[in-house]
């Protein structure tokens, strides 16, 4: 089910952030868009969920899209 779906992504996006940052950005094995993609995955099937959001934020950070990160950041407090 989506909720089941969107801990599993969320989990998994976190995971990615742990790993060592890499050099290439633009490579499709760079964990941090690996992790952006995970974690819009759960932010999609579980849009009211803070978690989601602040992940989001997480990713957008570790790429260095600082604006980005904050609109995520922001959209978390405001369900929480």
């Amino acid at each position: 089910n989506d909720f089941d779906r969107s801990i599993l992504y969320s989990n998994r996006a976190a995971t990615y952030l742990e790993k060592p940052e890499q050099t290439e950005f633009n490579s499709s094995n760079d964990s941090r868009y690996l992790a952006l993609q995970d974690a819009e995955h759960a932010r999609d099937l579980r849009p009211t969920w803070p978690k989601a959001h602040c992940r989001v934020g997480q990713a957008y950070m570790a790429l260095g899209e600082f604006e980005k990160a904050v609109h995520s950041y922001n959209k978390a407090l405001a369900l929480d």
